[in-house]
Parts: C-alpha cells; structure tokens; sequence
C-alpha cells in the first residue's frame, strides 16, 4: 500500500506506477480497490487505515523500498507473490470458537 502526500493525487501515483510496472503488477486506487471488493465489505472507520494506492506483484515480482531495502530483501522466501495461484490457493482458515 502506498500513502499520498497531502499535495498528491491518489490517481496520478497509480498512473506513473501502472506505468513503470505495467503487467508486473495490479495498480489500484484505494476507491479502485474497494469497488472490486479486494477487501470485502470496508466499513467508514477502516477506510483511512488503507493506503491511497494499492500494488498488488504478479508472478516473480517482488516490490520493495530501495532506500531501505537492500538486494537480499528481493529474494527473501517471505515474500509473497499475491496474483500467483499459489498465493490465491491458500485455504483460508476461519475460528469458529
């Protein structure tokens, strides 16, 4: 998730970062991402919490922040693909207690 500055359009970021990735990734706006139920149903108090941007890697793509993260970080086993269909496969688990 990526959060815009005061003076930023959320609209523009996911321009210029569908742009550079093109089909590397899944750009979203915040309202974009609602709308396609990415998150289910968001009540009004959570919205904020979300990032104005939302990328979701394809395949063997990993994002990080390269002022903070270095080469390792890239290949790391943690990090997930999220578009993969290994990723989408994960059962998902539910407590019923």
């Amino acid at each position: 998730m990526l959060y815009a500055e005061p003076d930023e359009r959320p609209e523009d970021i996911a321009c210029r970062w569908r742009d550079c990735l093109q089909d590397r990734a899944l750009v979203r706006t915040k309202d974009e991402a609602i709308a396609d139920g990415l998150f289910g149903p968001v009540c009004e108090r959570v919205r904020p919490m979300l990032g104005d941007v939302v990328v979701q890697a394809a395949g063997a793509v990993t994002l990080v922040d390269s002022r903070t993260q270095g080469d390792k970080a890239t290949h790391l086993p943690s990090v997930h693909g999220s578009q993969t269909a290994l990723e989408m496969d994960i059962p998902c688990l539910i407590d019923m207690a």
